[in-house]
């Protein structure tokens, strides 16, 4: 019978992203590290995000070894959630966030600018309400 020692030695790289698969179907687990994360709701839309970043982690550190089962997967997640590198991985994944384009939003951002068609957008203008739409600059409107 092997001691635990010789158990924890016995893990290799495919347990250990077995248990980070597993850790994806716990959502009791996921929801109380949503709320650690301070992220709420937007924990689950980067959930894998996390995770890969987690895995790759300790697997560049070569601390597969002590991750033998899950539940030692979860805890050392929880530890990693309050290291510096998650936490700018978080703001970062945030950061994306907030800049990805509002899909329905006609007008994209050059430099600061608001522009549309190559064509920079009047300062305090509405948002451009439609593909077609130009603005016209006597009515200092959007027209169709």
């Amino acid at each position: 019978m092997k001691s635990e020692s010789e158990a924890n030695s016995c893990s290799s790289p495919e347990e250990l992203l077995r248990s980070v698969a597993e850790m994806k179907h716990e959502t009791i687990w996921q929801e109380q590290m949503a709320m650690k994360s301070g992220m709420g709701l937007k924990f689950a839309a980067h959930f894998d995000a996390l995770l890969l970043a987690f895995s790759t982690y300790i697997s560049l550190i070569g601390e597969e070894n002590s991750i033998p089962t899950v539940n030692d997967a979860k805890r050392r997640f929880f530890f990693w959630m309050q290291s510096a590198d998650c936490k700018q991985l978080m703001a970062r994944l945030q950061k994306q966030e907030e800049a990805a384009p509002d899909p329905f939003r006609f007008e994209t951002i050059v430099d600061g600018r608001r522009t549309y068609c190559g064509m920079p957008i009047v300062e305090g203008a509405p948002p451009r309400p439609a593909i077609n739409a130009v603005w016209d600059d006597d009515g200092h409107c959007w027209r169709h």
